[in-house]
């Protein structure tokens, strides 16, 4: 939307440009650091999460 040179135009310097960001970026992150928490927290302590719960936890995460 903000490669179009009319829409860029005005929405340039307003709220859409950092929501869209932040919006984009952030659930993105957070996404990837719990990824990496359920990857690598088993593999440094040992113990294995609970399958069913790390499934109830995605299915949270992802319709928050």
């Amino acid at each position: 939307m903000l490669s179009i040179v009319p829409a860029d135009f005005q929405y340039h310097d307003t709220y859409f440009v950092v929501a869209h960001f932040h919006y984009v970026l952030v659930p993105g992150s957070i996404f990837s650091i719990m990824a990496a928490v359920y990857y690598w927290i088993p593999k440094w302590t040992g113990n294995m999460y609970d399958e069913r719960m790390g499934r109830l936890h995605f299915g949270f995460r992802l319709w928050e």
